[in-house]
This record gives C-alpha cells, sequence and structure tokens, in this order.
C-alpha cells in the first residue's frame, strides 16, 4: 500500500513536472502526453508492487528496523480509518462545481483555462500573479476539458494518495493510535478548506510533506525502494514549482535535517533547485516587475510622524493578526493548544531520552521542521511592511494602511502555516510514542 501511494504522488507530480518542462523549453504544453505518462506510471506502480511484493515473499518475514514504543489504541483502527476516509471523499463534493474562490478563479483556474484555450505559455500573463510558477495550474489544465471534474480530479487524488501515505507514516511512529493523528490532520480546516477551494497551499504541503519522507534514509520511518525515492525527488522538485515560497520551507527541511545530524538527500535537493532555478527562464512578460515582498514603499511611517511609534503600531498590527491567525480562527481549530498540551506532557521525561535514540531523533526533527516552518511564516509575514508593500498584496480592498496590512495577514498567514503543517502532526505522534514507554514495537511488516 505504501508503495502505491508513494508512487501515485509521484505520478501527479511527474505527470505535471514533464508538461512543466514542455512548457518552459518550448512554450507549448502537449495533451497526448498525459495518455503516456498515465500508462507508464500504471505499468511502474504495478511493477514495483508485484517485486515489493515477492521479495518478501521469498525472503520471509525480514528483521524490522528500530521503531519507537507504541502505546496500546484506544478505538479500533478500521473507526479512525473510516473516519479518515469520510473526511477525503467529501472532497469529492466541489469537484462538481465551479471555481468560486478568489485565488482560485483569478489565478490557478484562470491559468488552467488560458492554458486549455492555447496550450501556450503565454497563457500564464493573462492572469494575476504571472511571476508565480504554474505546476498547479498545469495539474488543473490536464482535465481541464472533462464537462463534470474540470481538472480537479486529479487533484482529488493527490489528496487521497497522501492521506494513505501519511497513514502509513504515522504508523511507524505510533501504531494503531495513528488513526487519530490522521484524522486530526485531514479534519484540519485550513487543510480540508484549502484542498476544497482549490488554492494552491495544500499542493505544496503534499509535494514538501511527501517528498521530505520519502528522500529521508531514518531508522524511524519505513524503508524505502527505488519507486518511491524516485517519486520523493519528484515531489520536491514539484513542490518549489507549486508556488515560490516553496524553496523557503525546502530549506526550512534541511536545515532541521542539518541540525538533527540525519543524512540530507543532496541529490533529490539539487533536482528540486534546479527545477527552482529553471522558472528564472520564462519569458520577460511573466517577470512580475513590481513584487509585494521586495518592492519597498516605506508607506509603514504613515502609521505615526514618529519612526518608533509607527514601528510598535506596525508590530501590534502583526500580533494581532498573528493570534487571529493561529490562536482565534477555525483555520487551525485546537491545533496549537493541543501542541502545547502535548509539549507539556513530554517535558518531564524530556532528560530520560539519550539523543540518538530513535524516540528523540524522530521527536527532535520533526519538531525542528515544524518550528522552522512557524518561524519562517512569522518572518515573512513581519518584514513585509518594510521590505515590501502589503497593500498591493491586500488588492482588492479599501483601507488604511495598517488596515491592509491586516487584511493581508488574515488572507495568507493562516495559509501559508499549513505547507509544513503535517510535520507538527507527525512531531505530536513521536511524542506522544516517547512518552508510551514499555509498549511493543510496530511489526516488521510495515517496513513495507
Amino acid at each position: 500500500m505504501t508503495t502505491m501511494a508513494a508512487v501515485g504522488v509521484g505520478f501527479v507530480a511527474v505527470l505535471g513536472l514533464f508538461q512543466y518542462a514542455l512548457l518552459i523549453s518550448t512554450g507549448r504544453l502537449s495533451r497526448d502526453l498525459n495518455g503516456h505518462m498515465a500508462l507508464f506510471f500504471l505499468g511502474a506502480g504495478v511493477g514495483a508492487a508485484t517485486v515489493r511484493l515477492a521479495s518478501r515473499h521469498g525472503k520471509g518475514k525480514t528483521q524490522a528496523r528500530p521503531s519507537l514504543p507504541v502505546p496500546a489504541a484506544s478505538a479500533p483502527a478500521w473507526i479512525w480509518d473510516a473516519l479518515a476516509g469520510f473526511f477525503v471523499l467529501t472532497l469529492l463534493i466541489p469537484t462538481v462545481f465551479p471555481y468560486v474562490h478568489f485565488d482560485a478563479k483569478v489565478t490557478w483556474a484562470c491559468r488552467a483555462y488560458a492554458m486549455g484555450q492555447t496550450e501556450s505559455i503565454s497563457a500564464v500573463a493573462a492572469c494575476k500573479l504571472p511571476n508565480y510558477p504554474p505546476l498547479f495550474s498545469i495539474l488543473l489544465w490536464i482535465g481541464i476539458d472533462d464537462p463534470v471534474f474540470e481538472g480537479r480530479l486529479l487533484v482529488f487524488l493527490l489528496h487521497a494518495f497522501f492521506a494513505v501515505l501519511m497513514r502509513e507514516r504515522l504508523i511507524a511512529l505510533a501504531g494503531r493510535d495513528a488513526g487519530p493523528a490522521l484524522v486530526f490532520l485531514l479534519s484540519t480546516v485550513h487543510v480540508w478548506q484549502g484542498s476544497a477551494t482549490y488554492y494552491a497551499n495544500v499542493p505544496l504541503m503534499i509535494f514538501l510533506t511527501a517528498g521530505a519522507l520519502l528522500t529521508m534514509d531514518v531508522a524511524w520511518l519505513p524503508k524505502r525502494g527505488f519507486a518511491e525515492r524516485l517519486s520523493g525527488a519528484a515531489c520536491l522538485a514539484a513542490a518549489v514549482l507549486t508556488r515560490q515560497d516553496g524553496i523557503v520551507y525546502l530549506g526550512v527541511l534541511v536545515i532541521a535535517l542539518l541540525l538533527s545530524r540525519l543524512r540530507v538527500p543532496w541529490v533529490s535537493l539539487a533536482i528540486a533547485v534546479a527545477a527552482t532555478a529553471s522558472w528564472s527562464f520564462r519569458p520577460a512578460a511573466l517577470m512580475e516587475p513590481n513584487n509585494f515582498f521586495t518592492a519597498a514603499t516605506g508607506a509603514w511611517r504613515s502609521a505615526s510622524s514618529s519612526t518608533a511609534i509607527a514601528i510598535v503600531k506596525t508590530l501590534g498590527v502583526f500580533l494581532d493578526g498573528l493570534q487571529g491567525q493561529w490562536l482565534s480562527h477555525k483555520g487551525f481549530g485546537l491545533a496549537f493548544y493541543v501542541a502545547v498540551g502535548i509539549a507539556a506532557l513530554a517535558w518531564p521525561r524530556r532528560r530520560d531520552q539519550t539523543a540518538n535514540d530513535p524516540e528523540s531523533q524522530a521527536a527532535r526533527f520533526f519538531g525542528l521542521v515544524t518550528l522552522g516552518s512557524l518561524g519562517a511564516v512569522v518572518l515573512c509575514y513581519v518584514l513585509v511592511p518594510f521590505t515590501g508593500d502589503p497593500v498591493s498584496a491586500a488588492q482588492p480592498f479599501e483601507g488604511t494602511y495598517l488596515e491592509s496590512y491586516l487584511h493581508f495577514i488574515r488572507v495568507g498567514l493562516g495559509r501559508m502555516t499549513v505547507h509544513l503543517y503535517p510535520f507538527a502532526i507527525l512531531w505530536g505522534a513521536a511524542t506522544l510514542a516517547c512518552s508510551g514507554s514499555g509498549e511493543t514495537g510496530v511489526e516488521s511488516a510495515l517496513e513495507s
């Protein structure tokens, strides 16, 4: 199951990457390529699964990797699987309705429809944010002629494959109690709603998380075959071409790996860096001259005649928006409060863990990724008033400078926080597993 889910996520990534490569090199897309790639990956997935099953049958029961202690399940696993399946299947509902949400209409779906008409890279210039990489719109374009789903079925499948992949990774960390963690992830409003509205944030989250989990070589995650490693590399490349800030979160992952003294998948990272560099060769028409993050206007000084007071007022607006998105918004619900509770539960036994045991390694790495991700979001939004122009970024909106800045935070900060959000779920699962010492480990069958 793990291999098929990994190949499924990788298939979506590679399908988009091949079309992107054609678009950036020739300026055109190819409808014929989609069918050929689908057949190729169907065969590759079946072949990889067959080889894996044959290998396990021939070797018999293999020795398991060292695993985390697993607490007993609090409820039958099928109940949690059913709930997880419910949240995934409900995403089929918006696939048959028109694109109605702002960013989807003016950016991602707009590009998909324009590319459906011209199959040309020039179509990107007709929509909002032409400087943003087009891979997510390419995924929507692939099925844009379907009169029912209009390109959204492929994105739904990406979400479903990812749910299965996360289930297996969570089982490796928390055993049968992986179910509640998966349901918590899939039911988080910013995850479900972000996928249902067809913004690019959740696809970026999926590609980043899947890419990292499939390329990492650590003892506390299931072993991966060649197909899974290849899928992971494709996912990281797709991530940086889904949104411009994908490369920032990729940097967070690298820093967390280095600080945790874990092996860095340099080849996969090099492929991702090459992918993001390739977008710099886009036509001049797609080079947006005014980047809201770097086009500094100095308008924050209008908040007060005193520079110091203007800074304080600007930062006060930031803190207001930050707490509103993280602590008082439906987007994450109880997620931050639950995280604090888990940290408080684990704090008393922090000295009982040695630096190199699997429990400490897993919890430390996932915790570093979580903190790094939150730090990246904070840094981005706190710097924008001083390095860029939040007013232009908040359009369409009418209001004062500080009102526009607050609107900018409310619109985007929560959705950006979701990009590495699954690692917070993994951190919670690993931390709770550490607290349940003395229980049985994960069965060796999880290596598949």
